[in-house]
């Protein structure tokens, strides 16, 4: 025996971030890539900055087995890890803030057009259009309903 959603009205609906994935995704891949390029540039730096130091060390012409040259690889690595840590915490962030960003723009989107559909398919609305509080485009619905007024 199986129970529909009509049967138990107790359930609560899922909440659906990916509205338009080609305008979401794309926006997502945009922030990632630049994201991607700006890691890039912390680690490019970061390896010329403990490079620059390890020139430097070499100058005082101690011997290459100096305790003073494996303290500036482990330095190197410890916060190689960091930064790397740090970066996968970012893309994680990002990843959810830009789905979310999205969303806020995608959803007043989706909503009018399923409002406007409804309208060509029944004629009159049977409400008046609103979007979520957040959303982008807050101007929006008020236009939409004085022009489906006329």
């Amino acid at each position: 025996m199986t129970l529909s959603h009509s049967v138990i009205p107790s359930l609560p609906r899922r909440k659906i971030y990916l509205l338009n994935p080609a305008f979401q995704l794309t926006l997502m891949g945009y922030f990632t890539g630049l994201a991607i390029i700006m890691t890039g540039v912390y680690f490019a730096s970061l390896k010329l900055a403990f490079a620059n130091m390890n020139q430097q060390i070499q100058k005082l012409n101690l011997p290459v087995d100096h305790p003073v040259f494996e303290i500036l690889r482990n330095h190197e690595t410890k916060v190689t890890v960091t930064l790397l840590m740090a970066s996968l915490m970012m893309f994680c962030i990002l990843l959810l803030g830009s789905l979310l960003l999205s969303h806020q723009i995608a959803g007043p989107i989706y909503r009018m057009r399923d409002h406007l559909l409804k309208v060509a398919t029944n004629g009159k609305p049977s409400q008046a259009l609103t979007f979520r509080k957040g959303d982008f485009f807050q101007e929006l619905p008020e236009a939409v309903n004085r022009a489906l007024e006329r």
